[in-house]
């Protein structure tokens, strides 16, 4: 079975199959500062989701192998709070997300003002503004690839 493998860090992103790795210039901050107001403008989310395919494009170019993946795991930074925000409270990994519940946490977080994302069991106050950055760029990864499940994984 071949897998991609994705680590979500602060200002870049890793993509490995096998022995070869890209890395690419976005990560939780990067989307997340494309992301200013409150609630998120939803040209704001737009930017931040077309930002996240313009590299996946890359990616596809530099890692040919991507095409024949059969599984994607994602590790990193806010990963196990995404998942803790799924179930309402602390999420064992590794954790299968599916395509719907990607796009459905995605559509809360982005939606939510500051105060209303607060109140989300799960989501530490330290996470209330980067967890729409990881949101998206799952959100994002899971459409651009068609998957039907992410499996969300410890670092």
């Amino acid at each position: 079975m071949t897998t991609l493998h994705i680590t979500l860090e602060s200002g870049e992103c890793r993509f490995a199959i096998d022995d070869h790795t890209v890395v690419v210039p976005f990560g939780r901050v990067t989307i997340a500062s494309c992301i200013i107001t409150d609630p998120p403008l939803p040209e704001e989310l737009t930017n931040a989701i077309g930002l996240v395919f313009d590299h996946l494009e890359d990616v596809d170019r530099e890692l040919p192998a991507v095409v024949a993946m059969e599984h994607v795991t994602i590790a990193g930074d806010g990963i196990d709070v995404m998942a803790a925000v799924e179930v309402g409270g602390q999420a064992a990994l590794p954790f299968p997300l599916s395509h719907e519940a990607a796009e459905d946490l995605f559509r809360t977080m982005a939606t939510e003002a500051v105060a209303d994302r607060r109140c989300n069991p799960g989501l530490p106050d330290e996470w209330v503004q980067p967890i729409v950055g990881v949101c998206a760029t799952v959100a994002a990864i899971v459409r651009y690839y068609r998957l039907d499940h992410i499996e969300l994984v410890a670092s």
